[in-house]
């Protein structure tokens, strides 16, 4: 049985949610199901770790632990799923917890998402969380290269671009490989995330650098290339310009704080 939070309404709440920065570790009774609308959220279930971008949909099994981080800038179609047939639905034998999204999901999962924006963050309504589940355990159709329109270059472009490396392809490069021209990348990623490509790859190897900064002792000098950076320098302006400090700094105030 669930508890009594998860009856009535709540049994069948569709919610807009932003998650933090920062990793949390938690697990509920409800399964719940996650569709990026802006930004990613990198996702540990069953040590099984994943980069939940646009395009994709995590369904979290009743009581499974599961770690979560979301990026800057980030907002969530979010079900909270408390009907067993709902769930077997979601969670039948063949359907992988992570799975891309179906067009028609897609396009249903949009509309809902406009909803909640115009008429408030949430919502509680048995029928569209029905048809929704329904959609979501429709597997996606695999296209032809000559079939793929604009939202899936982009999402191929926006899983090159959270690719990690020294050396990762520039925006030109991966505007290229999908077959977009430059403006179209950015027109298209810009709707979606409300920041250029290359704003996003910034942000990507500042945490990076970040991370590596306090949990390794790597000089600045080998970080810059593990990013990809030719020029230490380069990357300290970088890093001053975006954090204030420049990455010794960071290092110290990191270090000081532990």
């Amino acid at each position: 049985m669930f508890p009594d939070t998860m009856r009535n309404d709540r049994a069948y709440l569709i919610e807009l949610r932003h998650y933090a920065p920062r990793q949390t570790r938690h697990h509920h009774p409800h399964a719940q199901v996650v569709i990026p609308l802006q930004g990613t959220m990198d996702l540990v279930i069953a040590s099984r770790e994943t980069r939940l971008a646009a395009g994709m949909v995590a369904v979290i099994a009743p009581g499974a632990r599961h770690d979560f981080s979301g990026s800057a800038r980030n907002r969530f179609l979010v079900f909270d799923l408390a009907d067993p047939l709902l769930i077997e639905c979601c969670l039948g034998e063949e359907a992988a917890p992570v799975r891309t999204l179906g067009n028609t999901a897609s396009r249903y999962l949009a509309l809902l998402a406009g909803e909640l924006e115009q008429g408030g963050r949430r919502l509680c309504s048995r029928a569209a969380i029905t048809t929704a589940c329904e959609l979501l355990a429709e597997p996606a159709a695999e296209a032809s290269d000559d079939e793929i329109g604009p939202p899936s270059r982009l999402l191929r472009a926006e899983r090159l671009l959270a690719e990690e490396g020294a050396d990762g392809p520039n925006v030109a490069e991966i505007a290229a490989s999908v077959g977009l021209s430059v403006s179209q990348l950015n027109r298209l990623y810009r709707a979606r995330h409300g920041r250029s490509p290359k704003q996003a790859q910034i942000a990507e190897r500042l945490a990076r650098a970040t991370r590596l900064l306090r949990e390794t002792d790597h000089s600045v000098a080998t970080i810059a290339h593990l990013l990809g950076y030719r020029n230490p320098s380069s990357f300290c302006s970088l890093f001053k310009e975006h954090l204030g400090m420049t990455p010794s700094d960071y290092r110290r105030t990191a270090a000081g704080a532990g």
